[in-house]
């Protein structure tokens, strides 16, 4: 079985019981190091996610997958973690989970004159980002534009 086979069966499996949890799963990462597997959920929820909320879908998860042999059938490291604040904003629910935050944004292409832009998330509508870069200016970037942003801390 391929490796994108097996993430997307993983997917299959586990995106009902985060949704119940009201987490969101942002990224899922498959990969060999060495002669370990390594299985990584970064997650997300309103409010931020907890060291307590990583322990608990790490034994959920856990479970669920040893309950399914045929999905993974080698041994495995199972980590899940917050994607952390500094993480790249690549997706339109990356930017609208960033509504509010101050952002810095990398283009593909200029945009204005400009390849880079700092300031306020203010919406994300229409396939734009609205970004606040002054008291009283807001400017619209299209989401195709932006290579990738960051939130500035």
């Amino acid at each position: 079985m391929f490796d994108q086979d097996i993430v997307e069966k993983i997917k299959e499996l586990v995106l009902p019981f985060l949704e119940q949890q009201r987490v969101e799963l942002v990224e899922l990462n498959f990969r060999r190091q060495g002669s370990k597997t390594v299985l990584t959920f970064l997650v997300e929820k309103s409010g931020g996610i907890s060291l307590d909320d990583c322990v608990f879908l790490n034994q959920e998860i856990s479970v669920m997958l040893d309950q399914h042999p045929d999905i993974l059938m080698e041994s495995y490291v199972l980590e899940v973690s917050s994607p952390g604040l500094d993480r790249p904003l690549t997706t339109e629910r990356d930017f609208v989970r960033a509504m509010g935050k101050k952002i810095r944004v990398f283009l593909k292409e200029a945009w204005e004159g400009k390849w880079e832009y700092e300031g306020e998330v203010n919406d994300v509508i229409g396939g734009k980002l609205r970004l606040k870069i002054g008291p009283d200016k807001i400017t619209q970037i299209p989401l195709e534009s932006i290579h990738k942003g960051r939130q500035i801390i």
